[in-house]
């Protein structure tokens, strides 16, 4: 079911190959990439099947994503064809000019709509392709390096990287969190996360297909309406991620809460406290895990309730993992230790990174996998999360590149240098920092906001300013970003309020600097 819609397996088969064929139409091939700048509905489903189905490569991308960064995906990627919604049309066609791929094809489609609804003259273009085209589309041939997905890291080491899935490690995955889980052909999967993340199109759509069970796609997490539809899907399992457990611990308790079904709830990340408080109060057993993009869920906790409070879980059958330290020696037991990651089944790893061989060997070397994430062991053989090594900034279920987002500020030709950097969020993620060397030490906040607004999406805009004259630097000139993230929330620096980073937010920012 997406978005109050169902659809049998033959059904949505159907309409699978309804969209090869229009797909085809376009002359969407083997090696061909489709961009999805789609907000979850039944299109960005069909339209990436379709285009695995021709041996093409969908390229999920976050509907909110403008300017620069969405620019530098699109160069990388190279779409020969994307799909978007109808409001952010004008910021796709943008993007691709300033990536310089002239070649591709833009088609919107009507907002929250269905293809089989009556579409406006600007989305018409390719309803008549789905009635026109014919059915049978004689499938591309199987090839296991050839990717399926080209999903977009945050960029935590640099812009963002195109991690190559191949149809091995999609099945891996999707079998993995299947399993993982004990999906069986009772089980209703909930997801009300972005169908763009693994999480929703891989972790739950393809698992279930794996499973043979059914799969509830929502529009978007609502804390209001979330339990109501949990309640009325008859969910059996869901994930959390990001702040969604702050959010929904922090409301009032109300009696929907313990009228649900669910069996089982991944939730990632989330402190000991707030695990068992979340099972304590809704009365679900809850279970977690490690897991990235670059490589798939590695570590899970036991449905058997065995693993110890604020454990991440244990090496599960398809990878061994080791801690080391910057040398890449195994640190001692209990020790932190960067979590390194190496597969033990065939093609259960992606096939590195798009046109980046060198990021690739880097990530890969000495043949293991480096995660860029800090993680200790105990005696028992448990694992449990204690900081990223790399600088991300993680908001709301969103990885913000600390590099992008200081290229967009300086891109702004308002500052003389930039530092992005999270402060700690009372919802248990991160708030986002900048500070920043004004450009001939003039301030110019309310224009740098109205930079930003046009620039970044809403989860990675700034709810913090500082203005500072200098930064404190290593022998290297490196700039010592611990400095900043320690003094935290100092007087003087501009904060947007707690709203920023959400929708919401941006829209009441606009009011007040215009």
């Amino acid at each position: 079911m997406v978005d109050g819609r169902s659809f049998t397996f033959s059904e949505a088969w159907y309409q699978i190959l309804r969209f090869a064929s229009a797909l085809k139409t376009f002359g969407i091939g083997e090696g061909d990439t489709v961009g999805i700048s789609l907000r979850n509905r039944e299109e960005f489903v069909f339209l990436w099947f379709a285009a695995k189905y021709l041996g093409a490569a969908g390229v999920p991308l976050n509907p909110e994503l403008k300017g620069r960064i969405l620019s530098g995906m699109l160069g990388r990627s190279r779409p020969k064809i994307v799909f978007v919604e109808e409001d952010r049309r004008s910021s796709m066609d943008e993007a691709l000019a300033q990536a310089l791929v002239t070649d591709a094809r833009t088609i919107a489609l009507p907002q929250w709509g269905r293809m089989d609804e009556a579409c406006s003259v600007e989305t018409s273009e390719f309803h008549p392709f789905l009635d026109a085209a014919p059915i049978e589309v004689p499938p591309a041939s199987p090839d296991p390096m050839q990717p399926v997905i080209i999903s977009f890291t945050s960029g935590t080491t640099g812009p963002s990287k195109g991690i190559l899935g191949t149809a091995p490690h999609v099945g891996a995955t999707a079998r993995i969190n299947a399993e993982q889980q004990g999906f069986t052909d009772d089980d209703v999967v909930y997801t009300c996360l972005p169908l763009f993340h693994s999480n929703a199109l891989i972790s739950a759509t393809c698992a279930t297909i794996y499973a043979g069970c059914e799969v509830v796609i929502s529009r978007r997490f609502s804390a209001s309406r979330f339990w109501r539809e949990v309640v009325d899907y008859n969910a059996t399992t869901l994930s959390f991620l990001g702040s969604m457990i702050a959010v929904l611990l922090a409301r009032e308790p109300e009696p929907i809460e313990r009228e649900h079904r669910l069996r089982l709830v991944l939730a990632v990340p989330g402190t000991a406290a707030q695990i068992r408080e979340l099972s304590a109060r809704f009365g679900f057993q809850t279970v977690s895990a490690y897991g990235l993009s670059d490589m798939g869920i590695v570590l899970w906790t036991d449905t058997q309730g065995r693993a110890p409070a604020g454990s991440c879980g244990r090496p599960i059958d398809d990878f061994e993992v080791m801690l080391v330290d910057d040398l890449d020696a195994p640190v001692a037991l209990g020790s932190v230790g960067e979590l390194i990651i190496r597969p033990k089944t065939m093609w259960v790893a992606p096939g590195g990174y798009l046109n980046m061989p060198e990021e690739t060997l880097k990530s890969w070397r000495n043949w293991w996998f480096h995660s860029g994430d800090l993680l200790k062991q105990d005696q028992a053989g448990w694992y449990y999360f204690v900081d990223r090594k790399k600088e991300a900034i993680r908001r709301r279920g969103e990885n913000i590149s600390t590099l992008e987002l200081e290229d967009v500020v300086h891109s702004s030709k308002l500052v003389e240098e930039c530092v992005a950097y999270a402060i700690k969020s009372d919802l248990g993620d991160d708030d986002v920092a900048i500070a920043v060397i004004w450009l001939g030490g003039k301030e110019r906040v309310d224009d740098l906001l109205r930079y930003l607004v046009a620039e970044l999406p809403s989860y990675a805009m700034p709810r913090y300013i500082r203005t500072v004259t200098e930064f404190e630097r290593t022998g290297t000139e490196k700039v010592q970003r611990a400095g900043l993230v320690s003094d935290g929330v100092i007087d003087g620096m501009w904060d947007g309020g707690p709203l920023t980073g959400t929708v919401k937010g941006m829209d009441e920012l606009v009011q007040r600097i215009t």
